[in-house]
């Protein structure tokens, strides 16, 4: 049977072990399709907006997409239960490991991807430093304070997330 590249992807991404009936692939898929259509609509509504206005539209418009697409993804995700992970009394620190490595994954694509909104807000014009010039003083706290900042942010998921290991007898 051929793979399906999107719920390879989707099973690593979470951390999914088990194999996925076709209940939940039937839902995946259609969450999916759904959000291609949110998406293409966005970027053909934001366009038009940015034609409208002679401003950029686009990037606020395929932010809330975006936000937007995670949030029903996240509910869509626990609805099918899916982020449950079933071990027994043996793998439960390897599960904490996975979890763990997949929880860091996770923050630093949401940091990669927040640094890229943020940055196509301050070229969209959105946000605007007047008189404001940072220097090598002003970077430098500021990239340790937004370091531990996401490390922080790591653990407290990390540990929010502890919860969903559930150990089963054999």
């Amino acid at each position: 049977m051929k793979k399906n590249l999107q719920i390879e992807f989707i099973k690593y991404f979470y951390g999914i072990t088990t194999e996925l009936d076709e209940y939940v692939k039937q839902e995946l898929y259609n969450f999916g399709n759904n959000m291609y259509m949110l998406f293409s609509f966005s970027m053909i509504g934001g366009w038009i907006l940015s034609i409208c206005f002679n401003r950029d539209c686009l990037t606020p418009v395929l932010l809330i997409s975006f936000i937007y697409s995670q949030i029903k993804q996240e509910s869509l995700i626990m609805k099918l239960g899916l982020n449950k992970t079933e071990v027994t009394a043996d793998e439960v620190e390897s599960a904490k490991k996975r979890l763990l490595r997949r929880t860091f994954l996770h923050v630093f694509i949401s940091g990669i991807i927040a640094a890229m909104v943020f940055h196509g807000l301050i070229r969209g014009g959105y946000i605007i430093f007047k008189g404001f010039e940072p220097s090598i003083d002003f970077l430098a706290p500021a990239i340790i304070a937004v370091f531990v900042a996401i490390v922080l942010t790591a653990f407290i998921i990390y540990y929010s997330n502890l919860k969903n290991i559930i150990v089963v007898e054999e």
